[in-house]
């Protein structure tokens, strides 16, 4: 086979990659039903970037083209990451990590009875009825 000839891939290499991704399309399903803790996050990405990573070699023909597709995930893939520590750092910076019942802004045992009483302002009309207009007399 020379440089110039393609490989001819059959339908039943297409239709083996597609029964690959309904499995690992199943498991993600699966592991969702359990409760693993902080993990679930974790899994279901491990999971997606098997599954992109299958679907970007195989139907996107990553390995075999060369310059701007290459170029092109790249930057996709440079920008994602970009934006995800952005959001991290903005989250991780947000607020002070608080213990249980040692919060500043709410004690842990709040009680609504014992808030100080606000009440609303009153409408205009509720004004009228309170105070009413006497025509400016």
């Amino acid at each position: 086979m020379t440089e110039t000839e393609e490989r001819v891939e059959s339908a039943l290499h297409y239709w083996v990659i597609w029964v690959v991704l309904c499995v690992l399309t199943g498991l993600t399903y699966l592991c969702s039903r359990f409760d693993m803790g902080s993990a679930n996050v974790g899994v279901a990405l491990a999971f997606a970037l098997a599954k992109s990573g299958i679907v970007l070699v195989y139907f996107m023909h990553f390995l075999k083209d060369k310059g701007s597709s290459r170029l092109t995930i790249a930057v996709a893939v440079a920008l994602v990451l970009l934006l995800g520590g952005l959001s991290i750092s903005d989250v991780r910076t947000r607020f002070p990590p608080s213990v249980a019942g040692e919060s500043t802004v709410m004690p842990a045992r709040w009680n609504p009875s014992e808030a100080p009483f606000h009440p609303a302002p009153m409408t205009p009309l509720q004004k009228d009825l309170v105070q009413p207009n006497n025509g400016g007399h």
